[in-house]
């Protein structure tokens, strides 16, 4: 490090600053011996030593200054460009320096400043446009109804409408709770031991009706009849309800839906897989991400906000599952939730 330089060169300035001042005390010895005063050579060698460090703090502070003013010169523009909102400024320092590190990791810290302030403003532009739209359609409705525009016979209609633009804004709302209750660590998880099996038989009867319209052809297997986990139902109750419902609501007409548990040492897994558009490998890395949504699903999930999948990812690492992704564009898609094995799990003793 460059500070190490600078200490060096001090002491070597210090010692040589000694050694003159030895000299002239023992000068000012001689003339004393010659009739002048004893203390005489005392304040003259001293004074020798003081000019000496004066000299050496003049030169160590000049060398320091020519050395750093580069860096911090751009450490004063960088923090004033930050404190105005800019995050694009970087710090240049050649790799050979000794400031290069400092340089580097500022760099990294303003790489993911950068970051967040595009997600912030993705975030912002996503939920200003889901509130906005249902709300701009629940208010033309209601003006419609109010105006006379839509006949009594017609109401009915355009409330069941006005209903489902409502319970679009509401999920949209428990959602957006969702995320700032597991960011916060205010959601608490309460592990407990259950079925896993009965719990997913549950959640896909839940979706017969969505199942019959598209015509499915349903699977469901299991490795045993009770697959027990550890692990907080309701959480896991939320990302396997999501997993199915986005395999149904995927899947192509008449195609594949099947669900399967099996099990290891460690974990039990329930896969859902189901045939249809897939994800393609451009859209792998940014399924779990908020707000994402492949232009395949902006045509099919016209209700989704992208924030089901994000959500589920986030709980699973709360809770200390896994939640992977298979997929091949224009064939299927599955998901694998991995959870702690009931049976085998051993509670620490407190």
């Amino acid at each position: 490090m460059k500070y190490r330089k600078f200490s060096v060169v001090g002491t070597v300035i210090s010692v040589t600053s000694c050694i003159a001042a030895v000299i002239s005390f023992i000068a000012a010895i001689t003339d004393a011996s010659s009739g002048n005063n004893l203390k005489v050579a005392i304040v003259i060698s001293s004074g020798v030593l003081v000019v000496l460090s004066v000299c050496m703090i003049f030169i160590t502070a000049g060398i320091f200054r020519r050395s750093g003013s580069s860096l911090v010169s751009q450490l004063r523009e960088a923090a004033d460009k930050i404190a105005g909102g800019d995050f694009s400024y970087r710090l240049s320092v050649p790799d050979g320096d000794d400031d290069a590190e400092i340089a580097q990791e500022f760099n990294k810290m303003s790489d993911s400043l950068q970051s967040l302030e595009k997600m912030r403003d993705s975030f912002v532009s996503a939920v200003s446009h889901d509130l906005k739209t249902p709300m701009t359609t629940i208010s033309g409705f209601i003006d419609c109804i109010l105006s006379g525009a839509i006949t009594p016979d017609n109401q009915e209609r355009y409330l069941l409408l006005i209903k489902s633009e409502v319970m679009r804004l509401s999920r949209l709302v428990t959602q957006m709770l969702d995320i700032s209750r597991i960011q916060a660590g205010d959601r608490v998880f309460l592990p407990a031991v259950f079925d896993l099996r009965d719990l997913a038989a549950n959640v896909l009867f839940s979706l017969e009706r969505e199942i019959n319209d598209k015509k499915l052809e349903v699977g469901f297997g299991s490795a045993r009849d009770r697959m027990a986990v550890f692990a907080d139902k309701d959480a896991v109750y939320q990302i396997v309800y999501n997993l199915m419902d986005n395999a149904v609501k995927f899947s192509r007409v008449g195609g594949a839906l099947k669900i399967d548990l099996s099990e290891d040492g460690e974990r039990i897994y329930l896969s859902v897989f189901n045939e249809g558009q897939g994800i393609a490998d451009k859209d792998k890395p940014y399924v779990f991400d908020r707000f994402y949504k492949a232009d395949v699903s902006r045509g099919l999930d016209r209700n989704g906000y992208g924030l089901g999948l994000y959500i589920s990812k986030k709980i699973a690492d709360s809770i200390d599952a896994t939640l992977t992704l298979d997929s091949v564009e224009n064939e299927y898609c599955r998901f694998v939730l991995g959870l702690k094995h009931g049976e085998t799990y051993k509670p620490t003793s407190e």
